[in-house]
């Protein structure tokens, strides 16, 4: 039982005490700016305030919501990918290593969503655990100009790299990831289709 008046302190307070944490703050860690405040009062306050959308939660932080702040972050990471991807695009099938391209919160960001719309592709080179990072532009290309080269008894990683003008640092991610979706297939040293 929580009385009207300690609900009424909660819902006045909450909101100014998440105000001042811009990246919010978890549930534990607001109980214990309500000294002598319970979990269950606390709950409450919070159900009401979330349903209201007064305040929001964004995975386990609690905040305020920022409108402004949330459509200019937004803009932001939405440049940030434009830039990524355009930078992979223009690299080919020499793309630069993935943590010269991964140098903040927001370029990660900016790589997972690419990622996950299909515009980059993460290969890796299983034998050496290295990835590297390709724009789908980059990926068909090569399975175009690999596709009427791949005949019996096809080709090594040499004459693979090669015919696509890169070295084997870029060649192996590559031929991983095309053995992957079974564009290739790799029997003994060479590659077909």
């Amino acid at each position: 039982v929580v009385s009207q008046t300690a609900l009424d302190y909660l819902l006045a307070n909450i909101p100014s005490l998440l105000a001042a944490h811009a990246a919010g703050l978890p549930r534990e860690r607001l109980l214990k700016q309500l000294p002598g405040c319970g979990q269950a009062a606390m709950d409450a306050a919070l159900g009401r305030l979330l349903g209201r959308g007064v305040i929001i939660e964004r995975g386990s932080q609690l905040m305020v919501p920022r409108p402004d702040e949330d459509r200019a972050r937004a803009q932001n990471e939405s440049e940030r990918a434009a830039q990524i991807a355009e930078l992979l695009r223009l690299s080919a099938l020499r793309p630069p290593k993935p943590d010269e391209i991964i140098t903040s919160a927001e370029s990660r960001r900016a790589v997972e969503a690419l990622l996950r719309d299909g515009v980059l592709v993460r290969a890796v080179d299983r034998a050496k655990r290295k990835q590297m990072l390709f724009h789908r532009d980059a990926i068909d290309s090569a399975r175009r100009r690999l596709e009427p080269l791949l005949q019996p008894p096809g080709l090594l990683v040499t004459e693979i790299a090669t015919a696509l003008d890169i070295s084997r640092k870029y060649a192996m991610p590559l031929l991983d990831h095309l053995d992957a979706i079974h564009f290739t297939q790799r029997i003994d040293e060479r590659r077909v289709r």
